[in-house]
């Protein structure tokens, strides 16, 4: 159960600043208020925008990646069968 804290804890200390202790109390602090003041409904609503964020940056990624930058998934399944990552047999 610590990594739930640690990991987010981490991750806002190393964008901001902030001592490490001080980001996993704050993160802490944070998802306690809004759980106990939102209850179940609230961290639903919180779990269902990080999946729409999640889903967002994963269409992102695929368009970014596959369709612009090397011309489509033709081009990009041609490239890891001639880096021998892909084998059908």
């Amino acid at each position: 159960m610590a990594i739930v804290l640690y990991a987010p804890a981490l991750a806002l200390s190393q964008t901001t600043g902030l001592n490490i202790w001080l980001s996993v109390v704050s993160i802490g602090v944070i998802c306690t208020f809004y759980s106990s003041v939102g209850g179940m409904k609230a961290v639903i609503w919180t779990d269902v925008l990080q999946a729409l964020v999640i889903l967002v940056g994963l269409l992102a990624s695929i368009i970014q990646g596959c369709l612009i930058t090397l011309g489509g998934f033709k081009r990009v399944f041609s490239i890891a069968y001639e880096g021998g990552r892909i084998e059908f047999d």
